[in-house]
């Protein structure tokens, strides 16, 4: 790693912690700066100002997440393998990066402006939605599960994986005596919990005469 590479990695991991903590308007390029380990003319120097530096963040953020998952997803399976596919990757990236949900869900409080921005310029590119949405046009036209709404059952399987991130400094005080609680064991139950009650929710149901 360049000198250079190592340096910009250092601030995009204090601007995501530095941002996640306090929101872009509450977050100062000083402080970044000094949880980097740098000067902030150095920091300025790299990204121009905290609007620049907010946004390559952002885009970082998103660009990583949608790449990571569509390097995940087989294009040529069925629908159930894609949609376990992505439900799996979601959850281990989150896992992974745990300063992404609550970095995310700070934009979307303030306004969602950049997010709508970074947002729009993937779908330009992306294939994801666009494999996944035919994947589900053609598990229904076959049969294979009940009419949806494929937009419904995108945001469904996007907020069931990424809410345990979200709630988890509060999860467990719903389910009191978990003194022992193996986080790593209960996301890989979370994995099969959301598909089985998603994908098999989806099933056609026999209709008793």
């Amino acid at each position: 790693m360049t000198a250079t590479t190592n340096t910009e990695s250092k601030i995009v991991e204090a601007a995501m912690e530095i941002f996640s903590e306090k929101g872009r308007h509450g977050a100062k390029m000083q402080e970044i700066a000094d949880r980097a380990g740098i000067n902030k003319a150095m920091l300025h120097y790299y990204f121009r100002n905290k609007e620049n530096l907010y946004r390559t963040i952002f885009k970082t953020a998103f660009s990583s997440i949608f790449n990571k998952l569509e390097s995940s997803v087989d294009f040529n399976a069925g629908f159930d393998v894609q949609m376990k596919q992505i439900i799996n990757c979601y959850i281990d990236m989150l896992s992974k990066h745990q300063k992404l949900p609550l970095f995310i869900s700070r934009e979307l409080g303030e306004g969602g402006a950049t997010a709508r921005s970074v947002v729009k310029e993937y779908f330009k590119t992306g294939r994801l939605h666009h494999h996944l949405r035919e994947s589900m046009m053609k598990a229904m036209n076959s049969g294979n599960i009940i009419p949806v709404d494929p937009r419904q059952l995108i945001i469904t399987i996007i907020g069931s994986s990424l809410f345990f991130f979200i709630a988890e400094p509060i999860v467990f005080t719903i389910f009191p005596g978990e003194d022992d609680f193996d986080r790593k064991k209960f996301l890989e139950e979370r994995k099969e919990a959301i598909f089985n009650t998603l994908y098999y929710g989806l099933k056609p149901r026999k209709v008793s005469s």
